[in-house]
């Protein structure tokens, strides 16, 4: 019998990329699922129009392990492919994907690289290539984690094997369309990663190394080590944005312990002063 595949695409608010990431899957899955978290400009419409079946699922603020996890029990099929709402796939891999599962020795799990799109801008150098995920696997041979960059990760006895580093054998990500956009991100992700942190008795910084060492490390990581600077401006930007985001983390683990008594000391301020007009005669 035919291996089936599922691919499997998460959205909020994906209506200028869904068209493209779907298109990509449709003429040669066997099942692709949608789950949307209530998208307010018509994905939802569109993934369905294009013959996608479509499930809504809660808004996870921002971290979407519980919607893949809901994704994937949704997908009708022996493996599954994950695409984000702003990648797609080249012809060559849904034909290598297919021929890998249909395999004797089909592996769990395949780890498949990505090319990485920035400001326009295919990057070549460091970490941005091959950067392979475990994307294609059997349902239950991946954990879901629920820690913001971890993803998905092969269980311990899966069978793993790496899908070459050819530009034809790989996801295509469209990032970062602008810089907008990266500081956006840097923003959000900062943010939650710092409460995950937190929670997990991670304790905040006390003093300026962390903020200034991670970031000078991270910066040096991406822009001299792994040689960003072969990707000219764009590479800058990200090891600057990259270097920024270990700083603004460690920032926002130092100031969310401290809320509390930051609001006393401001409203303690802002109530002295107003209390002199209070007690002072109008002029």
């Amino acid at each position: 019998m035919a291996v089936r595949i599922a691919g499997v695409i998460n959205t909020l608010n994906e209506a200028h990329n869904i068209r493209y990431s779907l298109g990509t899957l449709l003429p040669w899955c066997d099942d692709v699922v949608v789950v949307d978290q209530h998208s307010t400009d018509g994905t939802a419409d569109i993934a369905r129009e294009m013959g996608a079946r479509v499930f809504q699922h809660e808004w996870t603020g921002g971290i979407g392990d519980a919607a893949r996890a809901f994704a994937v029990a949704q997908a009708q099929a022996d493996h599954v492919l994950i695409l984000d709402a702003d990648e797609m796939i080249p012809p060559q891999l849904a034909r290598y994907l297919r021929e890998q599962a249909s395999a004797e020795d089909s592996p769990d799990v395949l780890l498949v690289p990505r090319v990485n799109i920035i400001m326009g801008r295919i990057m070549r150098h460091g970490t941005n290539w091959p950067s392979r995920r475990a994307r294609f696997f059997r349902p239950g041979s991946v954990e879901i984690s629920g820690r913001i960059h971890h993803g998905l990760k092969p269980r311990p006895d899966a069978r793993v094997r790496e899908v070459p580093a050819r530009p034809e054998l790989a996801i295509w990500h469209f990032s970062y369309p602008d810089v907008r956009t990266v500081v956006d991100k840097v923003n959000r992700y900062t943010t939650i990663e710092a409460e995950q942190a937190l929670s997990r008795g991670e304790p905040p910084p006390r003093s300026a190394r962390p903020f200034l060492g991670g970031a000078a490390r991270w910066f040096w990581g991406s822009y001299v080590r792994d040689r960003g600077y072969r990707d000219g401006t764009a590479g800058l930007v990200l090891a600057v944005s990259r270097a920024y985001y270990r700083f603004l983390r460690a920032a926002k683990m130092w100031e969310q312990p401290r809320a509390g008594e930051r609001e006393e000391r401001v409203t303690a301020l802002r109530e002295r002063i107003l209390s002199r007009h209070v007690s002072t005669d109008p002029p």
